[in-house]
């Protein structure tokens, strides 16, 4: 499955996304700060703004991101 998760690197976060892909899912994750990491796409929430690759097909979305 291809999973996109928000607030990848949390207390919830990063444990979950190492099960997942240690299942064999494909992992990708929402970021507020622009990065080149590999899998990772800009999301600004407050203006509106995600850029996402069109042409991968999520099966799942995990909204973790909150306030630290």
């Amino acid at each position: 499955m291809n999973i996109l998760i928000s607030g990848p690197n949390g207390f919830i976060g990063s444990p979950l996304t190492e099960k997942l892909k240690q299942s064999g899912h494909e992992v990708y994750f929402l970021t507020r700060n622009k990065t080149d990491q590999p899998n990772s796409y800009f999301w600004k929430p407050t203006e509106g703004i995600i850029e996402l690759d069109e042409s991968i097909p999520f099966d799942a979305v995990i909204h973790l991101a909150g306030e630290g």
